[in-house]
Formats: C-alpha cells, structure tokens, sequence
C-alpha cells in the first residue's frame, strides 16, 4: 500500500467486513468519514477507495457494492440481497421523503416560536449531471429577535463539499437578501466548514437516512437492510421534529452569529466566486486555490490553515491522478493523430481503442526518450512547466508549442 491513507482505510476496512461481507460505496462512506475514532475526509475517501480497488484490495462485484473477498460464490446470497435493496432504494420517492423532512423541520421550528417561511424547493438541480437531485433540496427563511437566516435542508447521500455548486448558489442567495446561511446536510466535508466560518455561514449535520415508512414493522426491515449494508440508521422522515439537531439549531438562531453577510469583506468575497461561475459548474480545486488566494490579497480575508492544508493535498492528489493520465505510448499517439485525419479508428492499427478523442489530448512537441507526454489543456502554465519538467521535457517546451501541436493538420 503506497500511502499511510489507503493503509489506515485497510485496517478500518477489516473491521468493517468482520461485521459484514457486503457493503455499499455509501455505507463504506458512512463507516469511514462519518463515524469511528478517526474519520477521512469525504474526497480522501473517494481517493482512496479507487486506490484499493485498483491494487484489488477490494471488489466492486456490482455498481456501489463493495467485497473483500474474491470467493463470490461464498457470499452468493448476500450480493444478491445487496442488489435488491439498492434496487429497491433507487426505486424510492426520495423527493416526496425531502418534502416531509422539511415539513417536519418547519412544523418544529415554528411551534418553538420561530417566525418562518417556507421558500420551496432549490431553483436548480445539484448539476446539470445529476439531475436525481432536484427537489430534493428546500430554502425556509428563520427569524428571531437576534438573526435572520435561511435554512437550506437538503437530502442526499453525498457530503455538501466546496465543489458543489448548489452549496455557492445558496451562498450566493443568502448574501443577495442579507440573511444568514444556516445548512442542514445527511453530511458536510470536513474541508467546508472552514470556508463557511470564513462566510460567516454554520453547517449541522444529520447522518441518517429519512424515510417514508407504512409501519413501524416495515421501518424496522428497513433498518436492518441499511445495517446489512453498512448504511446510516433509518428514520422516519415524518416524525423528524425531536432530532437532537433541531435543539442545537435553534439555539444557534437564538444566539448571536458571528460574520453575517453585513460584512462587506464576506460579501466581495462571495462577488468574486459568482464571478467565476462556481454557481453555475463545479469549481476545481486549482480555481478553489486562486480564488482564496484573491480573497487574501484584495480583501485581506485569512482562510484558515486546515483549508490551506486540506486544499493543498487535494491539489497534489489531483495533479498525480492527471500525471498518470498523461503518459501515453509513444507510437500510439501518432497513430490516433494520423486516424483522425483519416477518419479511422485506432482500434485497426492492432491497437485497442482509445475511450478519449485526440482533441482531448494535448501532446508535447518534444518526446523523452521512445514517450510522448499527453498534458491534459486546461492546465496553467505554471502547472503546465512543473508536469513538464517532472517528465523529463526540457524547460524552453512551453504550452505555446505544446498547444500548436493539438491543431489539425
């Protein structure tokens, strides 16, 4: 195992599959980032698992259904219920369970004597690509003698992350009226919450599933599915109101919060993020990066230390994943140059077909050795140099000449 995070997922790895032989992706989520006495960030998790996977240390025998074993006809019965209970968690009304846990949030907040406003689903789904997530996020305005908030309440199994467009949509709407952003998530990424304290923004996190359940006899199956599985506990989604979270939301309403977006440096700083669509399409790491970096020098904001630590390691992560992707075979590379030409495939030169367009693919003009180099084009330039120079490319090669060599010919 390379690194100490894929050796220390292992060791967490087998405690898990001592209790069960059949997980899900969510479930491995669930047991590792948001329980236990050491808990990974959710893009740590996601990293790592791909790691294990690759090196088989782990199977995924099905899509979101993850083995330890390679004997699968041992746990034959248990991949086979696996199936049937993400099946039958596909098939859920998940809008419709969104729609009573927020009714349930709202009826609570406004029996304790909270003046509340429900503000209706999120204007647009999470992403464009994922598309099952619409409706299942609701805005409800909160107000009390000491603060005006709106509340997002969302469902969904992924953890709210700085990449997520819907979290900068709904920073972006709070700051337009003046309120502050309180968010009820099933999870939130360890590296948000430092940026929300930055925005003057607080995050409370549920972890369970909400449900639609007809009896509590069907309540309690499908509980013991979701522990069969690895997944949170399941609750009923109508009967929310006596969340423990609840309490602490509203004694956080009913306290004062520090840097509400009356702070003009909070504001410009959320001006700057609109600016570069982080709104409207997933910003990446680097662009994460500038942004902060933009926000420290113009506004003289400081974002903690553990976002510049957290970001930084995403940032390397990142950029050994795309070394990885660049290095292609030198004769192959030619060849998918001279097949697009000709309107071929790669495939009839005994050369197994490429899943990426050449356009897609910026090639280096100079090679090492009997190698090209495949540096993905949306680089910088300074990143750019620093990939070059890692390969063995000699520093005059620059993405002027490198980019001129992507033209058709």
């Amino acid at each position: 195992m390379k690194s100490k995070g894929a050796e220390y997922m292992t060791s967490r790895l087998r405690r898990v599959f001592a209790a069960r032989p059949v997980v899900s992706r969510f479930g491995l989520q669930y047991r590792l980032c948001e329980v236990g006495p050491k808990r990974l960030d959710h893009q740590q998790f996601a990293w790592e698992i791909a790691e294990l996977l690759t090196n088989g240390v782990i199977r995924e025998p099905s899509p979101q259904i993850i083995t330890s074993t390679n004997a699968e006809e041992e746990i034959s019965l248990e991949l086979a219920h696996a199936r049937q209970t993400l099946t039958s968690w596909r098939a859920a009304d998940h809008v419709r369970t969104t729609d009573e846990l927020v009714e349930s949030v709202f009826n609570r907040l406004a029996s304790a004597g909270f003046s509340t406003s429900k503000l209706g689903a999120a204007p647009k789904p999470f992403t464009e690509s994922d598309p099952g997530r619409s409706g299942r996020s609701h805005y409800v305005d909160l107000n009390s003698p000491r603060t005006a908030a709106t509340l997002l309440v969302t469902w969904h199994e992924e953890a709210l992350s700085p990449t997520d467009p819907e979290l900068w949509r709904f920073i972006e709407h709070c700051a337009s009226r003046d309120r502050v952003p309180m968010i009820l998530a099933r999870a939130v990424s360890r590296i948000t919450f430092p940026l929300l304290r930055v925005l003057g923004a607080k995050a409370l996190q549920y972890y369970f599933i909400p449900t639609i359940a007809s009896s509590v006899d069907a309540l309690a199956e499908l509980q013991d599915n979701a522990d069969r599985l690895g997944l949170p506990p399941a609750r009923e989604a109508r009967t929310w109101g006596s969340h423990p979270v609840l309490e602490v939301l509203m004694g956080q309403l009913e306290g004062s919060i520090a840097a509400p977006f009356g702070n003009v440096q909070a504001r410009k700083a959320i001006t700057l993020a609109v600016r570069r669509a982080f709104a409207e399409k997933p910003p990446s790491p680097a662009m994460l990066r500038r942004w902060a970096g933009d926000i420290e020098k113009e506004l003289q904001i400081s974002m903690p230390e553990p976002w510049k630590r957290s970001l930084a390691l995403w940032i390397k992560r990142t950029d050994a994943q795309s070394m990885k992707k660049a290095v292609v075979d030198s004769d192959l590379v030619p060849m998918m140059q001279l097949a697009r030409a000709e309107g071929t495939s790669t495939a009839d030169a005994n050369h197994p077909a490429s899943t990426e367009p050449p356009m897609e693919m910026a090639i280096s003009s100079h090679s090492v050795g009997k190698r090209r180099i495949g540096i993905p084009a949306d680089v910088d330039a300074a990143t750019f140099y620093r990939l070059a120079k890692e390969a063995g490319l000699r520093e005059e090669t620059g993405p002027t000449e490198y980019r001129r060599e992507r033209e058709p010919r």
